[in-house]
């Protein structure tokens, strides 16, 4: 890191920690350089060398970037157009997140599986099948890796233990006590778990089948919000306002003077925030910003935080976390061509811009906010302009998109011409 200290280009690592990484960067040289992008990519075999390299290694998996404040943000840009490059998938998040996350779902797996490998002898494996391959795979893997993995993210890996030991202990009692019933739900329990496990990658054999989506996109003061919802409540779906989010980043921006340009920063306050949908209640760490979150002000940082490719990046991974069966609507910007690109349905509701500036002067009022049409019809034209033409998933309709323009229609009647589509392509039975 001392030789790289100054060095010209971007700078990044590929480490399974992060805050020891970041630690020793900012002990050696007394800061983080701008243009080091803390990253770890969530993929690998347990052999090594050059001899098992992979073209394909990355397609479809995760590469976790840990920006800190003094991150730049074209460098974070760079370093996730790079990773995209090769078939993954970016997130963002703090490193303590990312160190307690991989502490659960890589390192403890690993340890568990060296630790098992400790009681099995030779006679074992002359008897062992599938179960004993496909659970001790990756003790294969290469020590001078792992034990400084487990040493750097030693807290986290730790209390990871603590509760495999109290789940160990819980099982070793139902055994004791011959419970087979209790026995039978706890394995059911973990077995719905596993299933429930996203989609797996191109080099899984085993494909999983996702919960449905109905992907409806359009500008401001579409509708399709509203759509959204209704068609949500009649199929009994699960409801994905995504403009929300971003809602809430940009007011969270604006309320603790976070600039609307600085997107590493923004990346970071969008991991931080505890963000919980309850009914109409749009809660921010606990408190109710459903109401501030559709001011004219907040509308106009969100189209500007949206336009943030790590912001976008940062929101991915929880976006598509809400695809839980029987099925998900999401509503949005983007969620037919960039979140959502296998989506079901893709629906592209559209309307005239004194249409959408009229019922978005009606919400407004209706909520106690004063506005004017002339001021709605200058914002939503430019906020049009911001969205179709920026550089990272711009709106506009996918490809295989239903095209609705909702300008002379009722809610009821989109609403029927959704869920007739949906009925068309199989996706429901009966609306």
């Amino acid at each position: 890191m001392a030789a790289l200290a100054d060095h010209p280009g971007i700078v990044f690592d590929a480490a399974s920690v992060k805050e020891s990484v970041i630690e020793a960067v900012r002990s050696t040289l007394g800061r983080v350089p701008p243009r080091f992008v803390p990253a770890h990519p969530i993929a690998g075999r347990e052999t090594s060398g050059p001899g098992a390299a992979d073209a394909r290694l990355f397609e479809s998996h995760q590469v976790v970037l840990t920006p800190v404040p003094e991150t730049d943000a074209r460098a974070l840009t760079a370093v996730t157009q790079l990773w995209e490059g090769v078939g993954a998938r970016v997130s963002v998040m703090s490193a303590a997140a990312h160190d307690e996350m991989l502490a659960v779902t890589s390192h403890l797996p690993h340890l568990v599986a060296f630790a098992y490998l400790q009681t099995v002898t030779p006679e074992h494996m002359r008897h062992a099948a599938g179960g004993f391959r496909d659970f001790s795979r990756i003790a294969a893997s290469d020590p001078a890796m792992w034990a400084p993995i487990f040493t750097q993210n030693g807290r986290a890996v730790l209390a990871a233990l603590d509760d495999l030991e109290q789940e160990l202990n819980r099982l070793r009692a139902l055994i004791a006590a011959g419970k087979r019933e209790d026995l039978v739900q706890l394995i059911e329990e973990s077995r719905r778990r596993r299933r429930a496990f996203g989609k797996p990658s191109v080099n899984e054999a085993v494909a999983v089948s996702p919960a449905p989506v109905i992907a409806i996109d359009g500008p401001s003061g579409s509708g399709k919000g509203t759509v959204a919802a209704a068609v949500a409540e009649r199929l009994g779906w699960r409801l994905l306002d995504s403009g929300a989010l971003y809602r809430v980043v940009a007011d969270a921006a604006l309320r603790r003077g976070v600039a609307l340009d600085d997107a590493a920063a923004l990346a970071l306050l969008a991991t931080d925030i505890e963000i919980r949908f309850a009914g109409e209640a749009v809660m921010v760490d606990g408190v109710d910003r459903a109401l501030a979150i559709r001011t004219e002000d907040v509308s106009a940082a969100a189209s500007k935080v949206a336009a943030l490719e790590p912001v976008r990046a940062a929101m991915l991974d929880l976006q598509r976390a809400q695809r839980l069966f029987p099925g998900l609507v999401a509503d949005g910007r983007d969620m037919g061509t960039v979140v959502f690109p296998d989506a079901a349905l893709k629906v592209f509701l559209d309307a005239s811009l004194e249409a959408r500036a009229e019922r978005r002067y009606i919400q407004l009022k209706n909520k106690g906010l004063a506005v004017s049409v002339s001021d709605l019809l200058a914002t939503l034209e430019e906020r049009d302009r911001r969205d179709r033409g920026r550089a990272v998933a711009p709106l506009r309709p996918a490809e295989d998109a239903v095209l609705i323009d909702s300008t002379a229609l009722t809610v009821d009647a989109v609403v029927a011409r959704v869920l007739e589509a949906a009925r068309v392509r199989g996706i429901v039975t009966r609306t």
